[in-house]
């Protein structure tokens, strides 16, 4: 049981140990620039295979696609902002336009009916 209790204790206080010492070979890794050139790393080109290349393609025309969608319903919401201001503006023209007219239209008849207009006095 000593043997043991001995074994177990030793285990526990080498391994932490051993894992102090793996940390001085981190390796980091870093995508570097097509010309960038430094003394401290290792260039290694990975090559792909043709169905990879193709894969990518087709993921960057969907990407493109999705951008040309978005700025379109951008665009549509936009616009339908736009219309919606130009129907309120609209919608205050005529208002302003019907009641000017429903104003002359009383002139009209209290000038035949011969009383005085209280807006022009006559």
């Amino acid at each position: 049981m000593k043997k043991l209790t001995v074994v177990v204790l030793g285990l526990g206080l080498v391994l932490p140990l051993t894992t102090m010492a793996a940390d001085a070979e981190d390796v980091t890794i870093r995508v570097m620039e097509m010309n960038e050139q430094t003394k401290e790393s290792v260039l290694q080109m990975i090559a792909l295979p043709d169905q990879a290349s193709e894969v990518a393609r087709e993921k960057i025309k969907q990407a493109e696609r999705n951008r040309v969608q978005e700025r379109l319903n951008e665009d549509n919401e936009e616009n339908e902002e736009m219309n919606k201001e130009r129907e309120r503006a609209m919608e205050e023209m005529r208002t302003e336009l019907e009641s000017e007219l429903e104003d002359r239209i009383q002139e009209s008849e209290q000038s035949q009916d011969g009383r005085p207009n209280p807006n022009t006095g006559r």
